[in-house]
């Protein structure tokens, strides 16, 4: 009995130990089943993100490629844009637009087309003419400039123009050579505006910051990278700078504002000797010529005084020598025969000392009291001869009362020694008041009745003549 419980409890025994051991080896089996599916998994997520990787490497690559391919070709532009110069020069008083221009344009347009900034177009003349048809002139040109640009694909909007007529030249002289220079219109990019709209608040603002250093200490963190050009930003009027707080400077700043009011400095200087240099250089050339007239002046006077009686032509009664003017009935006509009036030769004397001494104001008013003493006297002419020299000279000068002066010497002196310089002088009078055509009459006409005499009048009007053509 003993025997066959023993024998049952060892079966029962081996039973259960076959029992674990299958269930272990299930386990066993489904574990490493498990296993080899999550490192298939494991493998296929790594093999996904490894694809998505080379693809977003591709298309930065690809990006790259395409950011890298644009900057090269606008740099082209720019060299192009360069190349053809920022200046577009114009014939004398003409906004046409030549082929060279045209081209220079195009490179511009190109570069335009390919950059979303704004430009601004300056149009300049040169000294002829009055200021106020000077405006109109270089507004044109600039407007001709910008028209092309517009019929070329250039959005208008983009597009600023401004005249400043006469008021800017670069280059100072009365010759072909300066005025040929100064006919223009510059074209400027958003990025050489705001340079020059900054100039100044770059001092204002150092000095404003240095002053706030002084006033309280603070930690600044040094800037990692400075941008080399700031892009051109509209500004916002509505927003709201109350409470606005001022950006920290670094050290760096300080030190390339400081440079930056150097150069500014230097700018100055050089500019400011300039200006006196050309200051100098027409002052100069203005006493040659008013001194060249006194000297004629003088020698005529030392002739002595002469008839200038004004006698009508073919044996008729004297003409009248005054002329009427709006719509005011003609002054009556002297006597035939001029003789010096008690006080006018010390009363001319003593204007025309003021011309000698150079007090152009002073003798102005001397010449008009003079003609208003003495308005028939024998050196009447020469008084409304030099108010016509004097009106030109003066600060400001009055071309229009100059006109006036030469016109009425012609009118009511005809044979005087003086009429062919008159003539000559109406001629560069009207120039400067840009009436060119009138201004041709009157130099041809002293051309035409001076020029066999050899007048030193008629050469002079023969040269500005050339200079206008």
């Amino acid at each position: 009995m003993t025997s066959k419980n023993t024998l049952g409890k060892v079966a029962a025994a081996l039973l259960m130990a076959a029992l674990v051991s299958a269930c272990s080896s299930n386990a066993a089996k489904e574990e490493a089943a498990a296993q080899a599916a999550a490192e298939q998994a494991a493998a296929e997520q790594a093999a996904a993100a490894e694809a998505a990787a080379a693809e977003q490497r591709a298309m930065e690559k690809e990006k790259a490629m395409m950011m890298a391919e644009k900057r090269e070709e606008k740099r082209r532009l720019m060299d192009a844009a360069s190349a053809a110069g920022s200046v577009f020069y114009f014939d004398y008083d003409s906004s046409s637009l030549s082929d060279d221009v045209r081209a220079a344009i195009d490179a511009h347009v190109s570069l335009m087309m390919a950059d979303s900034g704004n430009v601004r177009l300056e149009g300049h003349t040169d000294e002829r003419g009055t200021r106020e048809y000077n405006l109109a002139l270089g507004e044109r040109r600039a407007n001709a400039v910008r028209d092309y640009m517009v019929a070329s694909g250039v959005p208008a909007y983009r597009i600023e123009t401004i005249s400043y007529g006469e008021e800017n030249p670069v280059a100072y002289g009365s010759g072909e050579s300066s005025w040929k220079k100064n006919r223009r219109v510059e074209i400027k990019y958003d990025a050489m505006i705001l340079q020059q709209v900054t100039k100044p608040a770059l001092v204002a603002g150092f000095f404003v910051w240095a002053s706030a250093g002084m006033a309280q200490v603070a930690i600044i963190e040094p800037v990692a990278e400075q941008a080399a050009v700031l892009p051109y930003v509209q500004a916002d009027t509505s927003t709201d700078f109350m409470g606005s707080q001022p950006l920290p400077l670094s050290s760096s700043d300080s030190r390339s504002l400081a440079i930056r009011v150097q150069q500014l400095e230097e700018e100055i200087r050089r500019l400011n000797g300039l200006v006196e240099e050309q200051a100098s250089v027409l002052m100069r050339l203005q006493d040659q010529s008013l001194e060249r007239y006194v000297e004629m002046d003088r020698r005529l006077a030392a002739i002595g005084p002469v008839d200038t009686a004004v006698m009508a032509e073919d044996g008729d009664e004297t003409a009248d020598r005054t002329a009427p003017t709006d719509g005011e009935p003609a002054a009556e006509a002297p006597d035939a025969v001029i003789e010096v009036q008690p006080g006018e030769r010390e009363a001319y004397q003593s204007a025309y000392g003021l011309v000698r001494e150079r007090q152009f104001d002073a003798a102005v008013d001397a010449f008009n009291a003079f003609l208003a003493s003495y308005p028939y006297g024998l050196f009447a002419p020469n008084a409304h001869y030099w108010l016509g020299e004097l009106y030109l000279v003066i600060e400001p000068v009055d071309p229009e009362s100059a006109r006036q002066n030469f016109q009425l010497l012609l009118d009511q002196y005809p044979n005087d020694r003086k009429v062919p310089d008159a003539l000559y002088k109406l001629g560069r009078v009207h120039a400067l008041k840009g009436n060119l055509d009138r201004s041709r009459e009157y130099l041809n006409q002293v051309i035409a009745d001076y020029g066999e005499q050899q007048h030193p009048a008629a050469q002079l009007a023969k040269d500005f003549l050339d200079s206008l053509d």
